[in-house]
């Protein structure tokens, strides 16, 4: 049976997994059969894995709360175990910061919490919490999360996005070697608000980037999203044309456009598509369903009045804004549908202005 080794001097690995540093070296076995040196372990991307769970919460409109969950194992797990260890917790907060700056664009951290440096009986994990993230959104029409399948890159070696310049010759003439081979799993469930339907599931590959391989796969069910994007090293060495090909085809995969997942929604389009009366009877049975919420009350009002019916748009309106007399996008409906008569003609015989005026200076407060 294969040897299990065990590093006594590393705090921060589990039993059985050996530091890098001490992989794949000769060593002495204090044994009377001992007839020779032998090599210790040495460990696979597949041991040293990062595993993130990103989901994505998208709201009634604007944009998305996300909950991540990241659990390391292998090298990660020391590295991430005694990064943490050591950190000050105002750095930490930088550095969450920055994260969901380049992640995310932009977004509050609501919560951030790592698991136990010294508990050795799980994988060390954190969790962020993420509050107006700025990869999702939700408009009248569409609720969107945008996956940034090229920053799956960005966990390699830089080495690797470094471009050559075309009149380079100097290319690598030497060996590459994975000193830390790894997997980065991207895990996204994304969960679309109520109303809303996926418009087309994105499909899934096995894309070899030279040595390198990403996959992707994308599920639904009821609605809800799953994609599991997962990006491997490979092999441990790489001859030196291997690693020119593989480096070219990465610094390529980098620059992919976005994995968009959009949801529709189903009241608004089947009044693009002129069903006004499939339109208004979705939009209230949505209504029925979640009557703590004027979003849906704002949207029936609005297929109400393209539909000629601006007596029952007001009403539509008016209910909104007494539903929740804080919210400035009921208070802005409400006004542009005070604009118009009783049978949706703008500026049409009996249309308040005046009402109109107040309702715009109370979403302006």
């Amino acid at each position: 049976e294969d040897p299990s080794w065990l590093g006594p001097t590393s705090a921060f690995s589990f039993d059985g997994y050996l530091p890098l540093s001490d992989q794949n070296r000769w060593a002495l076995i204090a044994s009377p059969s001992t007839t020779n040196l032998v090599k210790t372990s040495v460990s696979t991307a597949a041991d040293n894995k990062t595993v993130r769970n990103i989901e994505y919460f998208l709201n009634d409109t604007g944009f998305s709360d996300v909950l991540e969950t990241t659990t390391y194992f292998g090298a990660e797990d020391s590295t991430y175990r005694s990064r943490y260890l050591f950190m000050k917790e105002d750095d930490i907060n930088l550095s969450i910061d920055d994260y969901i700056k380049r992640s995310y664009r932009f977004g509050e951290n609501t919560g951030f919490e790592f698991s136990d440096t010294d508990n050795f009986d799980e994988h060390f994990n954190v969790t962020l919490k993420i509050e107006g993230a700025g990869r999702g959104v939700t408009e009248d029409s569409q609720a969107i999360v945008a996956i940034m399948q090229g920053e799956l890159a960005n966990y390699l070696p830089g080495i690797f996005l470094t471009e050559d310049k075309e009149d380079d010759a100097d290319k690598r003439k030497d060996d590459y070697y994975f000193y830390r081979p790894f997997t980065f799993e991207k895990r996204y469930t994304i969960n679309p608000p109520v109303g809303f339907s996926l418009r087309e599931l994105p499909k899934s590959e096995i894309i070899n980037l030279g040595d390198i391989t990403v996959e992707k796969h994308f599920t639904m069910t009821d609605d809800i999203v799953e994609a599991v994007l997962t990006i491997s090293s490979g092999k441990r060495l790489l001859s030196a044309p291997d690693f020119e090909l593989t480096k070219e085809e990465v610094v390529r995969f980098s620059k992919e456009n976005p994995i968009l997942i959009v949801f529709d929604h189903i009241g608004e389009k089947l009044l693009a598509e002129g069903d006004y009366r499939g339109s208004i009877d979705y939009l209230k049975a949505i209504s029925n369903r979640e009557p703590e919420k004027e979003i849906h009350l704002i949207r029936l009002a609005d297929a109400l009045l393209k539909a000629g019916l601006g007596l029952d748009a007001r009403l539509a309106a008016k209910r909104a804004v007494e539903l929740n007399g804080e919210s400035e996008q009921a208070y802005r409906k409400l006004a542009w549908i005070l604009q118009h008569d009783e049978l949706g003609v703008r500026f049409g015989p009996g249309y308040d202005r005046d009402g109109a005026i107040a309702a715009y200076k109370k979403a302006v407060e």
